[in-house]
Order: C-alpha cells, then structure tokens, then sequence
C-alpha cells in the first residue's frame, strides 16, 4: 500500500536563494547550516539556521496544505510532537509566517530564536549540515 503523506505535501525548496556567509555593510546575516526531514504528520520540512550579531536562529520551512488555518500554538505544537524542536524554559521566541518558493509552493515559516546574548531557548535536536 502507497504511501499517501510521501506525495501529499510538497518538499520545500528554497535552491533558488543565494547563501551570504560574510557579514557584509548590506547583510548582517550569515547563513549557518540546514536539514531537511519529515514531521509527524508526513509532512517534509526544511529548517535553516543563521546568525545575526548575537542572535542565532532556525527557521522551518513546510507546507500550509490542510493547516491553512492553524494558530502559532498549533504549529508549536506541531514541531514539538515531531521532535525537531524542545524548548529549555518558558520562553518560546517564535514568529509565524508565509512563504512561497520557486514551485508556488505555499508554506509556513516558523523562526525560532535559538540564541541570544549567550542565552539559549532551544535544546539542539537536529544535525545540521554546513551550506
């Protein structure tokens, strides 16, 4: 029996974005690492971390099919029952958005605020690869 989760969500693609691993007078931001994977409901992810001066992020990027709707807390919890985020305290530093990439693909970006000022919000729970 087929798989239906393998094709029902799209994998995220962001290959058209160009990388910037120097901090520059026009971008303070440095792209870090990335992986991709699957969460609990089948979906296929793809989280992107970066760096801006003191501030380390992760930003997960998958599809908004059939949770078009979904509230910032859903979607929290979404990535917590899929084991790619935990948090260490109370504090839950995240933002919600939309992003669609090159395939018209419209997907959910969460950014989760992994560092700050040498204090941590998130316990490491994936393997990035370098860019």
């Amino acid at each position: 029996m087929e798989d239906k989760n393998i094709t029902q969500y799209p994998e995220p693609d962001r290959s058209n974005i160009i990388r910037n691993f120097t901090v520059t007078e026009d971008n303070e931001e440095i792209d870090t690492g990335w992986v991709k994977g699957s969460l609990s409901d089948g979906r296929p992810y793809l989280a992107e971390a970066w760096q801006r001066e003191d501030v380390s992020m992760l930003t997960f990027y998958f599809s908004i099919k059939n949770i078009e709707e979904a509230t910032q807390e859903e979607l929290i919890t979404l990535l917590l029952n899929s084991g790619v985020l935990e948090f260490i305290g109370e504090q839950k530093p995240i933002g919600i958005g939309q992003f669609t990439d090159i395939h018209n693909n419209e997907l959910w970006t969460v950014n989760v605020t992994v560092s700050e000022d040498q204090e941590k919000f998130i316990h490491d729970k994936l393997s990035l690869l370098k860019y």
